[in-house]
């Protein structure tokens, strides 16, 4: 399915996390509950197959220093996909909002205006990330307008 002007595409593929890089903002005066700059990866397979880039910051109000899988965080990121749904091919960027406890990541993301290239240039939409079992799972809900 191509995304053609005015109709939507929906896609869902699964996703692993291919490098987390996560550092401490040194100078944030809360050492108990820390902001944290991000850098990651996330691979993708299915009917969207390519890698998104991730940098952003994580705010923990809970931190548990032996896990940290354990800790309760609200986070804010851009998430650069390159690659191809459904044969398309280019890139776009994604706001990523979301907030993560119990071992569950649940995130809103919205593809930032203008940014898309090649087959997605004028791309708008966005979507969500979760866990479902020992899966993640990204679904994507675009729109084509004028370029």
């Amino acid at each position: 399915m191509s995304i053609n002007e005015g109709e939507n595409m929906r896609v869902k593929s699964t996703f692993s996390v291919a490098k987390w890089d996560e550092k401490p903002v040194a100078d944030w005066p809360d050492k108990s509950q820390p902001v944290n700059q991000l850098f990651a990866i996330y691979r993708c397979d299915g009917d969207i197959a390519g890698d998104f880039v991730v940098a952003g910051t994580m705010f923990y109000s809970v931190y548990d220093t032996v896990d940290a899988h354990n800790s309760v965080a609200d986070y804010r990121s851009f998430m650069k996909f390159d690659g191809s749904i459904n044969g398309q091919t280019g890139s776009f960027v994604l706001s990523d909002s979301g907030h993560y406890e119990n071992f569950l990541p649940n995130s809103k993301l919205e593809i930032v205006a203008g940014s898309g290239t090649g087959d997605f240039s004028g791309a708008a939409g966005g979507g969500k990330y979760y866990a479902e079992g020992s899966e993640m799972i990204i679904e994507l809900e675009l729109t084509k307008g004028e370029k």
